[in-house]
């Protein structure tokens, strides 16, 4: 993760405000600011967060939060504010935001006052990305979506797979099919078999399907993304990478349009 708090000084939201460009007539200057607020000047979004709230999945901080309104734990001053916040990045989503960042006092028992022990203004935009009833920030780059592929088509809609969870009938004959097409590799990466998987096709019926060309060998954690569906495999053997598992790293989306072979079916 970058080092965020070398932007960390001494000043007030106002100032912060300011130095990023707000319209000063959008300026509350007698407002009480504190954590998660956002304002909207009409032609772009500033807000603040609490460092400790940020997470950095492979090194990319991101901030998320859920729709207020179907929230129980929210009330008051601090639900109105969750509210304001959600409602500005839900507009502004695809759009850069500025972002104040905030960290605590270390005396929790300060926390509830909302005081601060620095702010710094990062000097790189975030992105807002609506979804379902969830929106994303990302820094430096708009969060990529589970549902797009990176060439911008929908992902194809399938339940998940669970098939990892469960006992597959003549799994060993299986593996040693799907193997065989492969040389013993993973049929993307080329890593050696002990780590990968015997995984079906999606097209294909785990439970009733093991012949060799119902499945190929992948390494572990590309049979995971396309149980979960973040990578889909079409019926020859294309593949198709989501925004989102590209997004994690450039090696995923390396694999979208490579293919893997379907092949005919290897006898015992």
């Amino acid at each position: 993760m970058p080092n965020l708090e070398q932007y960390l000084e001494q000043g007030s939201v106002v100032s912060f405000l300011q130095r990023a460009g707000m319209a000063p007539q959008s300026i509350q200057h007698h407002r009480a600011f504190a954590s998660n607020w956002g304002w909207d000047d009409g032609t772009s979004a500033y807000v603040t967060l609490w460092m400790h709230d940020i997470h950095d999945p492979h090194g990319i901080p991101k901030w998320s939060q859920s729709d207020p309104s179907l929230r129980d734990d929210l009330a008051g001053q601090r639900g109105s504010r969750a509210a304001e916040l959600y409602s500005i990045l839900v507009r502004y989503s695809g759009r850069p935001v500025r972002v104040i960042l905030q960290k605590r006092k270390a005396d929790r028992s300060k926390w509830r006052s909302g005081l601060s022990q620095a702010r710094g203004l990062d000097p790189v935009a975030w992105y807002p990305l609506v979804e379902g009833d969830t929106v994303l920030l990302q820094r430096g780059s708009l969060p990529g979506r589970r549902d797009v592929s990176v060439d911008g088509q929908p992902m194809p809609s399938r339940p998940p797979s669970f098939a990892l969870r469960e006992t597959r009938p003549e799994q060993g004959k299986f593996r040693q099919r799907v193997a065989a097409k492969t040389g013993n590799r993973c049929a993307l990466s080329g890593a050696p078999q002990e780590v990968c998987d015997a995984a079906h096709f999606p097209w294909a019926d785990w439970r009733t399907d093991n012949q060799a060309h119902h499945g190929v060998l992948l390494r572990r954690d590309l049979h995971a993304a396309l149980d979960c569906g973040l990578i889909e495999i079409d019926r020859l053997g294309r593949i198709i990478v989501s925004e989102y598992l590209a997004s994690m790293s450039n090696d995923y989306r390396a694999l979208h349009g490579r293919e893997v072979p379907v092949g005919e079916i290897v006898s015992d």
